[in-house]
């Protein structure tokens, strides 16, 4: 009865947190990279300076640095560094 109970809240929680995740967008900077450029000045500096590589990059660059974080905590947690 008791673990009947406790998968329960289990598979609710897990429901609840996959319809959270899935509402989520594929990547929030995906509709910078698509907004329209009306003004011929904007655009040239859109040509010369790549917009959407940089936030690409930029993107990359705090996903392996938060990765960094995270392993470093963990490994704190678990006493493997100090």
């Amino acid at each position: 009865m008791l673990t009947k109970f406790v998968q329960a809240i289990i598979d609710g929680l897990a429901s609840a947190c996959s319809a959270v995740v899935g509402s989520l967008p594929k990547s929030p900077f995906e509709s910078l990279s698509q907004l329209p450029i009306d003004n011929n000045i904007l655009a040239f500096v859109a040509w010369l300076v790549p917009f959407p590589q940089i936030v690409s990059l930029l993107e990359a660059w705090v996903v392996c640095v938060g990765v960094y974080y995270v392993a470093s905590i963990i490994m704190r947690w678990v006493k493997v560094i100090e």
